[in-house]
This record gives structure tokens, sequence and C-alpha cells, in this order.
């Protein structure tokens, strides 16, 4: 099951453009593409310690199972139909 067309469109709220496409991709890979064509982004910042504790696990897994986070989101988005 792939997300619907209404949910790929970007969407605008207030000044700000949100693409959502761009969930396929990690974080190094957007600011690697905002960098070259000139976009500026903004960061969202770890609330509190179990957010940061939590990507630092994700991110020493990923080293050890490179596709991880891919099959993470993609499982997500084949259970979503079903959380709503």
């Amino acid at each position: 099951n792939k997300p619907a067309l209404k949910e790929l469109l970007p969407q605008f709220r207030k000044k700000n453009l949100f693409v959502r496409p761009l969930y396929f991709l990690l974080d190094k890979e957007i600011e690697l593409y905002a960098k070259l064509k000139k976009i500026r982004i903004n960061k969202i910042k770890e609330k509190d310690n179990l957010t940061k504790k939590t990507r630092q696990f994700i991110d020493e897994m990923e080293k050890k199972h490179p596709e991880l986070k891919y099959s993470t989101i993609n499982a997500l988005i084949q259970i979503l139909p079903a959380l709503k």
C-alpha cells in the first residue's frame, strides 16, 4: 500500500513549506540536497534526553543494519491505515 497522492503533496502552513516525501530520506541527505540547492532549512532540536538517546540508538543500529531506517518507515506506511 502506497500513501495516497494527497498525503505526498507539499503542504503550506503559515509561511513555511512542508514537503512530505522527504520523510523517505535521511536527515543528512536532506541537508546535502538543501545545501546544493541553496535552500534554507530549519532543524528541529530534540526536546528531551530520551529523544536524543533514541536517535543515538537508532544511528548505532543503522551502522550495523544500513536498511533499518528505510525499513522502519516503509513498515509504518504499511500499518498507518490501520492506525487511523
